[in-house]
């Protein structure tokens, strides 16, 4: 197989590009890697010794008491039952005794403790009470993930095995709620011996030496994949009676590795992205000098000996061109010598059809080069539409959404930006026209609101106010006329919905069969009117109950024509939607759709259409 030079500059400069770009980002992932799971295990450090201070006299008295009584009454401790494999445990208490010990005062003492120690993760203050295992607010559950006592066993002087004297999760306890009991969910009576797993032999270092130790990395054991501290605590004389666990479970809300993974995923996909369309646009450019020469050179082996060769360039290649017309000069006047006066007609008459050949190649190239942007900003502006896990990734909703466009490149946007902080964010917009210039205000307008977003930005009116911001100076950049109408709903879930931006209308199902149109128009203006859009913002909130459905739609589908020239009309969508409100989010689209394309026959579509329904799922 024979590869243009122009395809395998293209294939050198992509992939020099993207090995570049990815070695960038694996040195980034793995910095930024250690700098979190640095930060993580000093934030244990700090509250694990902190917590230390929990403990007073009387408390560290009980400790040795407890100590001494769950290893008078545990089974016999043979070195048979304490050769454990690394990470496993043995319940040293028959049951009976360790739920006899597990309601002694002492015990249940130094479990409050450790759920105080626990609890000092979350992000709200409460008084002083007593402290369940369940947490308190599901919305605000602790970053730590357990606390607990460890003390020595005296068959084991090198620390082998360890004695787990008190849990802030002792009991067994269901905490997903999905009626099973997961390994992390299992029960961790007093009594327990564990062996800790080779990834975290300084699990036992406290006992040795005194002194705070950390896991180096995760490790894993029954229970999950962790990082911890180990932090010692100390009897009045010095002697190290017991240590403080607090731990981390990878899949824990603490754990910000997976929010960078998330991240360096999707700046890989962005550089392979980045890196195969610049070394197209490039190699391009670079080759379009030669492809003109190889052109020239054809014509004139086909004996037209009028081709010239346009390279606008100072470099060796202009030269070239430069040399190669010359040469088709000299070429063609030595031609015209010999043909003489007899010729001279004909030779006029081939000149003109060579012009003509010319100019239809130079069109058909242009027509090519052309077509292949459209095709590259198409699939461009597929590739950031929503992909179906995104629709479906807020489970109390159930998503669908449908985009046409009119050419080859649309003005119409919607997004579903999935869950940052218990909100997600939800546009839907149209810019004014259609056509490449609209596609490309609409990728722009797609790239803010993701970055926005992406970058923590919360408040509504501010969030549009910059969009809008960075819209006006693109479009007064492009010096082009294009607006934007937008927008933008927030949902906080239980069905509660804050929008703002002016669009067209929304229209709200509800469960009795009726349908509210809310109007936006108060809500803003279309955005790269005006520099300063913030007079005109408005918002609006509306609540969503079980089975209800929000539909949002662009101008595309109201305007559609029948061959009559009739509209579509908002009154038809509205009631071909509560004929089908009972089905799915996806039987609605499908329904609604089928409907405007019946509706419009053999007439052409006229502008972009989109359509989007949001029903909130019954409760079960």
């Amino acid at each position: 197989m024979r590869l243009l030079f122009s395809t395998k500059l293209i294939l050198a400069m992509g992939l020099l590009a993207m090995v570049i770009s990815l070695a960038s980002l694996a040195v980034f992932y793995r910095f930024s890697e250690g700098m979190l799971l640095r930060a993580m295990t000093g934030r244990l450090v700090d509250v694990s010794h902190a917590g230390t201070f929990l403990f007073e006299a009387e408390d560290r008295l009980a400790i040795e008491s407890l100590t001494a009584e769950v290893l008078a009454q545990s089974l016999p401790r043979t070195e048979q039952s304490l050769r454990l494999a690394p990470g496993d445990i043995w319940e040293s208490l028959p049951a009976e005794d360790s739920q006899a010990l597990q309601q002694d005062p002492r015990f249940q003492r130094l479990v409050q403790l450790l759920r105080r120690i626990k609890s000092a993760s979350t992000r709200t203050t409460r008084p002083l009470h007593p402290l369940r295992q369940d947490p308190e607010d599901p919305a605000d559950p602790p970053l730590i993930n357990f606390a607990y006592l460890m003390v020595p066993v005296p068959e084991a002087p090198r620390h082998r095995v360890l004695m787990f004297l008190a849990d802030s999760d002792y009991e067994s306890y269901d905490a997903d709620g999905d009626g099973v009991i997961s390994a992390e969910e299992e029960a961790n009576p007093v009594g327990t011996i564990y062996a800790p797993p080779l990834a975290f032999p300084s699990m036992t270092h406290p006992f040795k030496d005194g002194q705070i130790h950390t896991s180096d990395d995760w490790y894993e054991d029954r229970w999950g994949r962790f990082i911890s501290a180990s932090v010692p605590i100390h009897a009045a004389d010095g002697r190290v009676i017991a240590a403080l666990g607090v731990d981390y479970l990878e899949t824990g809300d603490a754990n910000k590795l997976r929010q960078l993974r998330l991240v360096a995923a999707l700046l890989t996909a962005a550089a392979v992205l980045v890196s195969a369309v610049l070394a197209l646009l490039l190699a391009r450019r670079l080759t379009r000098p030669i492809q003109a020469l190889t052109r020239g050179a054809q014509q004139v082996s086909a004996g037209q000996f009028d081709a010239h060769v346009e390279v606008n360039s100072r470099d060796e290649l202009g030269q070239l061109a430069a040399t190669f017309n010359a040469m088709v000069d000299r070429i063609a006047d030595h031609s015209d010598q010999l043909e003489g006066q007899v010729r001279e007609r004909t030779a006029e008459l081939q000149q003109a059809n060579s012009e003509i050949q010319a100019l239809n190649e130079r069109l058909k190239s242009e027509n090519l080069r052309m077509r292949a942007e459209l095709d590259v900003a198409r699939e461009l502006q597929a590739m950031v539409l929503p992909h179906p896990a995104e629709l479906a990734s807020v489970a109390e909703l159930d998503v669908a959404a449908w985009m046409r466009s009119a050419d080859e490149v649309g003005g119409d946007y919607y997004d579903f930006l999935t869950a940052q902080g218990g909100v997600v964010k939800i546009g839907i917009g149209d810019v004014s026209g259609h056509g490449l210039e609209s596609g490309v205000v609409m990728l722009m307008v797609q790239t803010a609101v993701r970055t926005l977003w992406l970058s923590g930005e919360r408040r509504r009116e501010r969030f549009l106010e910059l969009v809008n911001r960075l819209l006006y100076e693109n479009v007064q950049r492009l010096a082009t006329h294009r607006s934007m109408t937008l927008t933008l709903l927030d949902y906080h879930g239980d069905g509660s919905f804050a929008l703002t931006g002016q669009h067209e209308e929304l229209l709200l199902l509800r469960q009795d069969d009726t349908i509210e149109r809310i109007d936006t128009l108060d809500l803003g203006i279309p955005l790269a009117l005006d520099a300063d859009i913030e007079p005109f913002l408005g918002s609006a909130e509306l609540q969503l109950a079980p089975g209800e459905v929000l539909l949002l739609h662009t101008d595309g589908i109201t305007e559609a024509e029948n061959p009559q020239r009739q509209l579509y009309g908002i009154d038809r969508l509205a009631d071909v939607a509560r004929l089908h409100r009972q089905g799915s989010a996806a039987a609605m689209v499908e329904a609604i759709v089928a409907d405007v394309q019946q509706f419009m026959g053999e007439r052409r579509m006229l502008d972009d259409i989109t359509l989007m329904v949001l029903k909130r799922r019954e409760l079960t």
